[in-house]
């Protein structure tokens, strides 16, 4: 039994084969196209009601015509079995309510800056950005702003 607390390294989550979801950033990313604004208000009632059952709460996006899903284990900071799970129930859910997935154009920005100061500056940024620092990045939890972090001139990136 896979622990359901543990992160899963970017290989782990590639090959439980998610078709109509994008790994980016240390969380999973999925759009699906609905036709619709009412077709998408139900879509996200659905899978409301999945993660209310899971006890795993995905972050939604409605728009007019589609649903962006991203999900993600908080208190792991990155991808768990419970986000496999709920998104392989979230594309059952879609597919039955005759959205389509459309992973394409599915992007994150993030930007990582060379300084030997990082630390010092996070507080800073976070502020400016009405954002949070985070394991030592600047992170917005509504992620309307890119992700900021740092690494020591030289450093090859983590990211």
């Amino acid at each position: 039994m896979v622990d359901p607390k543990k992160r899963l390294t970017p290989a782990e989550v590639t090959s439980a084969g998610l078709e109509d979801w994008r790994q980016l950033v240390g969380r999973l990313h999925a759009r699906f196209r609905t036709g619709d604004f009412s077709a998408s208000l139900a879509l996200v009632s659905r899978i409301g009601e999945a993660a209310e059952a899971a006890d795993h709460h995905p972050d939604l996006t409605l728009t007019y015509t589609e649903v962006g899903v991203v999900l993600s284990s908080h208190d792991v900071s990155g991808i768990t079995s419970r986000d496999l799970d709920l998104a392989r129930a979230i594309s059952t859910l879609a597919r039955e309510a005759g959205a389509t997935a459309d992973v394409a154009g599915l992007t994150l920005v993030e930007l990582g800056l060379d300084t030997t100061e990082g630390s010092r500056h996070a507080a800073v940024y976070a502020a400016l950005l009405g954002a949070e620092v985070e394991h030592g990045e600047v992170q917005d939890p509504s992620g309307q702003t890119p992700t900021l972090w740092w690494q020591e001139p030289g450093e090859e990136s983590s990211a």
